[in-house]
């Protein structure tokens, strides 16, 4: 019989979403294993073999100071074939780790195997350099500017017109994200980006993280449309696998992160993502970020070096991103799933649609919205449900009644010093 692959999960800043992936991989059979500070919801997971703690005292900027030590630690007492970041910060952490020299050459062969070609790391870790690389291969892009200086930025958004939409590098979602509809209120989200951008730099240098090149913010015209994303797992530059979803909700809206989502074949975005994981060489899961105008073109806004927390659903609509890795790994042949939803099914994101919204529609059933609560790991839906109460205290009563009883916090079993003794 195979040995299952085994798959190290690191995480930094506990991002909602990062649980429901580790858990995938554990039901397509994954061996899973995280590295994270004790509060990480993934660590919740019946699905993690082992769970590995960093310190948590010195708050995240700490936990990425020592993360190489902790990671050459684990990665030698647990041999992980595949290391998957689970968050944005994680995800340019460990791409800074495989190319610095203070790293046992294991760990970085480790990194660099399941990350991809480190010629390309700077580019995918920069929303500005990302977009002109798409823009060079002909991706669809939105009209885009570098900017190092408000005159700058107040010239390019004259060329662009208004609104526009300034990022900040560095940051995933809708944080470092403003759209500036005159000006005045550029002036004031330039200053303020970069202001964030020159504390996060001095941040990454005292703590020996890795530094963004060249301007940390990027300009781009506002593109009217819905927000869509698509997700592979690719190896040295191969798509093995896609799927693609549509945002119906975002909280908030336009440029919050969805809560809402349908499933969409889309073959302009499955061309770019091609094309770009191709170009950067890729290795791992990664997604791509879109906007659809309303008469059906894709847009390539920015992409997440790192698997999205609805990735997991591609398996309902035949796209099973995690099998497929898992298959390639293993020299196996993907075989996808049967498509068990049709595509006209609406998908509520558990927590994050009941967080914007308690009386959401998704809490009735005659509603034919799907809403994907982790029914079968029970300590993760107990924490999310302890969290969604103690958001929205006057609907703590009816929330608790969407899963079990809440359970105690899983006894941590392992820990990097440990390992060390």
């Amino acid at each position: 019989m195979t040995a299952p692959i085994r798959i190290l999960f690191v995480s930094l800043t506990n991002d909602t979403g990062g649980e429901r992936i580790v858990a995938e991989m554990g039901r397509s059979g994954g061996l899973c294993a995280v590295l994270a500070m004790g509060n990480c919801l993934a660590m919740r997971s019946k699905f993690v073999a082992a769970r590995f703690v960093l310190p948590s005292w010195g708050g995240t900027y700490w936990a990425g100071f020592v993360l190489h030590r902790h990671l050459a630690r684990v990665s030698k007492a647990w041999e992980p074939d595949l290391v998957v970041p689970l968050d944005e910060m994680t995800a340019v952490q460990l791409r800074n780790l495989a190319i610095e020299a203070r790293i046992p050459v294991l760990l970085r062969d480790r990194l660099v195997r399941s990350l991809g070609d480190p010629e390309h790391y700077a580019t995918i870790c920069s929303r500005g350099r990302l977009i002109e690389l798409a823009g060079q291969l002909g991706v669809p892009v939105p009209a885009y500017a570098r900017v190092g200086s408000l005159a700058m930025a107040l010239a390019a958004a004259h060329g662009l017109s208004f609104p526009v939409v300034l990022k900040r590098d560095l940051t995933s979602g809708n944080g470092g994200v403003v759209i500036a509809q005159n000006p005045g209120e550029l002036a004031k989200a330039f200053a303020s980006a970069s202001r964030k951008a020159a504390l996060k730099r001095l941040a990454r240098r005292l703590c020996g993280l890795g530094e963004e090149t060249g301007a940390a913010l990027t300009l781009q015209a506002f593109v009217a449309g819905r927000l869509a994303m698509h997700t592979v797992a690719c190896w040295r530059g191969t798509v093995l696998e896609g799927v693609s979803f549509a945002a119906e909700k975002c909280h908030p809206e336009p440029i919050g992160s969805s809560t809402m989502l349908r499933w969409t074949d889309h073959a302009g975005m499955a061309d770019a993502a091609g094309i770009l994981v191709a170009a950067l060489k890729c290795s791992g899961f990664v997604s791509f970020d879109f906007m659809l105008r309303p008469e059906g073109q894709a847009e390539l806004i920015e992409m997440n070096p790192r698997p999205i927390g609805s990735s997991h659903l591609g398996c309902l609509f035949g796209h099973d991103v995690f099998a497929a890795l898992l298959a390639h790994m293993g020299g196996a042949d993907y075989r996808a799933p049967r498509a068990v939803l049709a595509q006209k099914h609406i998908i509520a994101l558990f927590p994050k649609e009941l967080e914007s919204n308690p009386d959401s529609p998704a809490l009735q059933a005659s509603s034919g919205i799907l809403h994907d609560v982790p029914l079968d790991d029970p300590d993760v839906l107990a924490a999310q449900l302890q969290k969604l109460a103690q958001r929205h205290p006057a609907h703590a009563r009816r929330l608790r009644q969407i899963g079990p009883p809440q359970r105690e916090k899983p006894q941590i079993v392992l820990n990097p010093r440990h390992l060390a003794r």
